[in-house]
């Protein structure tokens, strides 16, 4: 119990990685705009470093994107469509774990309001697309099962989602469909 309690102690105290450092400058509360240079920046070091790079760059966006500035998450979610578009299958198989849609979809309401939150907006058209690029035309669609179901039970839930813009989908899906 001791050596967790001094695990924990030293993660608190543990200076941010060159990841989380940039991923902090991504979504600053100042900037109104996605920073393109920097979310490429972010996108270059994923796909260079590889490892639980791909991990570690779409989870440090969730409590940005379940946070209360929805300027903050307008800006964590433009980088996480980066990452989904620029970085291919590791980034793809993270946001289909189960940990992550549960906690990309933990702010949503039981069933849709009559008002929708922009925020809500952005993430069922961001689901829209990658089920319907992703899920139908990557290699490994097996890995990325996660994508529907989520999508099935918001349905059920009375969930609408927003048509996908076509341009969007050509863009995850590439030149060749080679995902």
């Amino acid at each position: 119990m001791a050596f967790q309690f001094k695990a924990a102690i030293d993660d608190l105290f543990k200076p941010p990685t060159r990841l989380q450092s940039m991923v902090d400058r991504a979504v600053r509360p100042e900037i109104r705009e996605p920073d393109i240079p920097l979310n490429l920046d972010i996108c270059d070091l994923v796909n260079k470093k590889k490892g639980n790079y791909p991990h570690d760059a779409v989870f440090a966006l969730l409590p940005y994107i379940n946070g209360r500035s929805n300027g903050q998450a307008y800006l964590a979610l433009a980088l996480l469509d980066y990452l989904v578009k620029n970085c291919g299958h590791p980034v793809h198989y993270q946001v289909a774990s189960r940990e992550f849609l549960n906690d990309l979809f933990r702010r949503f309401p039981e069933f849709q309001p009559t008002l929708m939150n922009p925020v809500h907006h952005r993430i069922l058209e961001m689901l829209q697309e990658w089920r319907l690029s992703l899920c139908r035309r990557s290699r490994y669609k097996g890995d990325l099962q996660r994508i529907n179901d989520m999508y099935s039970l918001l349905r059920r839930k009375g969930w609408r989602f927003p048509d996908a813009d076509s341009e969007n989908i050509a863009v995850v899906i590439g030149p060749e469909n080679t995902l």
